[in-house]
């Protein structure tokens, strides 16, 4: 299974990406936060944010990390597909 595509020297993004950019702005939503102030909470860059939630940017395990604390849920929440019940989807 591929994860990232590579079309024209641009990457495309992977399913991956495209799964944790999902549930990140999801989860936002979830507990009320403006784009802003999970960057704050993060200790990132409201545009790295942006961009994250839009799936292109290649984000590091450690900004995953502090993404996930912001949200007080798991990397694991994350990154894997939602589905009825889970944690990252149902708590405020």
């Amino acid at each position: 299974m591929n994860l990232c595509l590579v079309q024209n020297r641009q990457q495309t993004p992977g399913r991956a990406q495209l799964i944790f950019a999902d549930n990140v702005k999801r989860t936002r939503k979830l507990r009320g936060y403006t784009q802003q102030q999970l960057a704050d909470r993060a200790q990132l860059e409201s545009s790295y944010v942006s961009s994250v939630e839009r799936g292109i940017r290649d984000i590091t395990i450690c900004n995953m990390e502090r993404i996930a604390i912001a949200l007080d849920v798991t990397v694991r929440d994350l990154v894997s597909e939602v589905h009825s019940g889970d944690v990252a989807n149902d708590q405020p």
